[in-house]
């Protein structure tokens, strides 16, 4: 192999390395996002599990903890949970 070769495959041997460095770096984030949202569902479970009465009535309190947002489009509504999920209903 002459110089240039080397060098090119240095350049491409360097190149996979940076790769390989953001794909880490983003399933690390992914964990990390994934970790943060079963947290939130365990403790939206905990909260649940802590109501003891039939819910005869809106719960303003209930309806902060478990809902982030109600988005209305035209054919469906989405609810995002508190949680990350989201649910869509047809309207």
């Amino acid at each position: 192999m002459n110089l240039r070769q080397l060098d090119e495959e240095y350049n491409k041997t360097i190149d996979e390395i940076y790769a390989i460095r953001d794909q880490i770096q983003n399933q690390k984030m992914n964990l990390a996002e994934s970790k943060g949202k079963l947290q939130r569902i365990d403790e939206m479970k905990e909260f649940l599990d802590e109501q003891v009465d039939m819910i005869e009535k809106f719960d303003d309190e209930l309806t902060r903890k478990l809902i982030k947002e109600i988005t209305f489009y035209d054919d469906y509504c989405a609810i995002e949970f508190q949680s990350g999920n989201i649910v869509k209903l047809p309207r």
